[in-house]
């Protein structure tokens, strides 16, 4: 079995690298993601058989049969919310194409036998993890004052279908197949 998921991989703004050194510098009790392991999930798919993987690389191919785009990366803030925070997120400020895309791979993942995804999508970037709740004032007043500061635009690509293998010092991402964009 494999754990996966499918996503979109974000590059690194300037804005990205500084909120992450300030949610580093907060002294608070965090997992931070990995600043190159950066990305947007469309579908997290949970333990899969290798059998799927050219399944699913063939629903990818068709739910993003659209060209290159760019996404404005905007706003911070957490879930499930700011009184309880487990994530700390980047929004995005145009997430129709992220929308579009993920509302066709779940649809078409859905006829082709895979359990219905039981969230809304909500397109985000995770920036960290809390593990506990030391310090956690000192976040809450980090998110607070960039709840609608711009991050940077970014642009997308391709769309990926990612083993995540889970290990104590934070997971390991390998593309099992990458979909390149491309203008129609």
């Amino acid at each position: 079995m494999i754990r996966a998921f499918i996503a979109v991989e974000v590059e690194l703004t300037e804005a990205l690298k500084n909120i992450h050194e300030k949610i580093c510098a907060c002294n608070c009790d965090i997992k931070p993601v990995d600043m190159h392991q950066m990305h947007i999930t469309l579908r997290f798919l949970g333990d899969i058989d290798e059998k799927q993987v050219d399944d699913i690389a063939a629903v990818i191919a068709r739910c993003g049969s659209t060209a290159p785009f760019e996404l404005k990366l905007h706003g911070m803030g957490a879930f499930p919310n700011l009184n309880h925070i487990n994530v700390v997120w980047v929004g995005v400020a145009n997430p129709e194409k992220l929308d579009q895309m993920a509302t066709c791979i779940n649809a078409t993942l859905l006829e082709k036998g895979f359990p219905k995804e039981d969230k809304p999508f909500s397109p985000h970037l995770t920036l960290a993890r809390v593990k506990s709740g030391k310090n956690i004032q000192a976040l809450q007043r980090l998110i607070l004052e960039n709840k609608n500061a711009p991050f940077g635009t970014v642009n997308v690509n391709a769309v990926y279908l990612k083993k995540s293998e889970l290990r104590r010092d934070g997971p390991i991402y390998t593309n099992l197949f990458e979909h390149v964009l491309r203008a129609q």
